[in-house]
């Protein structure tokens, strides 16, 4: 059977999981890839550009394919492209299309009302795709195939999802091939040691994506050490790897993985690596293991400086002493400290964001990732704004149809929105750039909005440390990419 994957903008493990067990299934898998460069990659929005990825592409190239299933990996912010795209494949083909991710598992019954969608998969799809190409292939019924919902003869059909894998060693290494022939990870490889979170931060929807698999088995997993350093060793001989970036929500779960792992990367990968870390979670030990591993930057979510929002709104019960003592800790072994925070959450006030600004300046992180608030629908948070009337039946609307983003103007109804979109734009280069301190000072005090936007589309992408420039180089080896893949094709001719 043969199933094409859609994509964009960047390299998706979703999709690579989920290619590689269908390839291991002894199904064919192809990806159609749209660079996404109208929307926000590569740090700049070039509209220009949609026309290497345009309709006549995908039409030619779904006739040249024939597959048997269309297939989308949704996260909330893809769903304009996955809806579109949907439309576009429905007005010409009778091709059945499944969409799968965060989208649909956390809000599937405004998922499955798209007339253009025919069946969605709630939670982890490895398994349950597998199931459903090998059924289809054979002519048998499907209906039943458990993590999916479908629609046949206008009734949806609402199947649980199947008990969780535990051993996830059992699943094949990502097919990074997929995207690779894109231009896609240039340098920068991404890999994930775990599944699932042991904490319940009130904006995130792991939460969430808990609930529904009350009852199926431990939700939070770990990978075998030896079957993680088994997969970045050959992605380390096969690649042009320079760095490799954890994307676990959490790396340092145990202490002992933890250490069993950094003993064994250092011996076999020795490549510089990066992962996310819950401030209060570390000891020195954990440090100086990561240390003589080769990870030469720590991530902390500290999301709020004031005491009060991060633990009472946010629900991240991290006192200010602990985060303080932690950054201390990772100064002492040497190594740099990214952070992130977001603002615009409901009921923040100016006070209480200018604290955010004063810890992030206190801890002297190298860089800082800024976002803004995102009200996720069926969070704990997000149902907390629209109680409170944070949240209007417009700005409702906009976030069911995936629109806006963690980058843009707020959704919430709050007479500051314009210093939340100040701090967003300016935060990440004032802790790179001294020199533009009291530039961004006086935009701060004055709320120069357009002007903070300037220093965003100039200063933001040489704020970051590793990810940023790799992001740019990687949107620039696609670019040339999908320029050669359009000249040899001859449709880049008509423009």
């Amino acid at each position: 059977m043969k199933i094409l994957f859609f994509g964009k903008g960047q390299e998706m493990l979703s999709i690579e999981y989920l290619s590689a067990a269908l390839k291991n299934a002894g199904h064919k898998v192809e990806l159609l890839f749209d660079p996404g460069f109208d929307d926000n990659i590569g740090f700049i929005n070039i509209p220009l550009l949609k026309k290497l990825f345009s309709e006549k592409m995908v039409i030619e190239n779904i006739k040249k394919m024939s597959p048997d299933l269309i297939a989308f990996s949704c996260p909330w912010h893809l769903y304009p492209f996955v809806a579109e795209t949907a439309s576009l494949v429905k007005k010409r083909f009778n091709i059945p299309i499944v969409v799968g991710g965060g989208y649909p598992t956390i809000a599937p019954d405004h998922m499955i009302k798209n007339k253009d969608i025919d069946m969605i998969c709630i939670g982890e799809g490895e398994e349950a795709i597998v199931e459903l190409a090998d059924k289809i292939e054979k002519g048998v019924d499907y209906f039943d195939t458990l993590n999916f919902w479908f629609k046949r003869n206008g009734e949806i059909i609402k199947n649980p999802p199947r008990v969780l894998l535990q051993n996830l060693d059992l699943l094949p290494f990502p097919d990074r091939e997929i995207f690779h022939k894109f231009g896609c990870f240039a340098g920068n490889l991404y890999f994930i040691a775990g599944r699932g979170c042991p904490h319940k931060c009130s904006y995130c929807c792991e939460h969430a994506f808990e609930r529904i698999y009350q009852g199926k088995g431990k939700y939070v997993r770990l990978r075998s050490v030896e079957n993680v350093i088994e997969e970045l060793g050959e992605c380390v001989k096969k690649y042009n790897v320079k760095h490799i970036h954890s994307e676990d929500d959490l790396f340092a779960i145990s202490h002992k993985w933890l250490a069993e792992f950094c003993e064994e990367y250092r011996k076999k990968i020795k490549v510089p690596f990066y992962c996310h870390v819950r401030p209060g979670s570390l000891t020195d030990e954990d440090l100086e293991n990561l240390k003589s591993a080769g990870c030469n930057d720590i991530y902390f979510g500290i999301d709020a400086g004031n005491y009060e929002v991060r633990t009472n709104l946010l629900n991240r019960k991290i006192k200010d002493e602990a985060i303080y003592e932690q950054v201390k800790l990772v100064k002492k072994h040497g190594m740099r400290l990214s952070t992130s925070v977001m603002f615009g959450i409901p009921g923040e006030t100016p006070e209480q964001m200018h604290e955010t600004f004063k810890m992030i300046k206190e801890i002297g992180s190298y860089c800082v990732y800024v976002t803004v608030y995102y009200p996720f629908y069926n969070t704990e948070l997000y149902n907390y704004a629209v109680e409170k009337g944070y949240l209007t039946q417009e700005s409702i609307e906009s976030v069911m149809k995936g629109l806006g983003s963690v980058y843009r103007a707020s959704f919430l109804e709050n007479e500051n929105n314009d210093l939340v979109l100040i701090f967003r734009n300016i935060l990440p280069a004032y802790m790179r750039f001294s020199f533009l301190r009291p530039l961004i000072d006086l935009i701060i005090k004055k709320r120069l909005v357009g002007l903070s936007r300037l220093i965003d589309l100039f200063f933001t992408p040489f704020s970051y440390s590793t990810v940023g420039w790799f992001k740019i180089r990687e949107a620039i080896k696609i670019f040339f990419v999908f320029l050669k893949i359009r000249l040899k094709n001859s449709f880049f001719k008509k423009y």
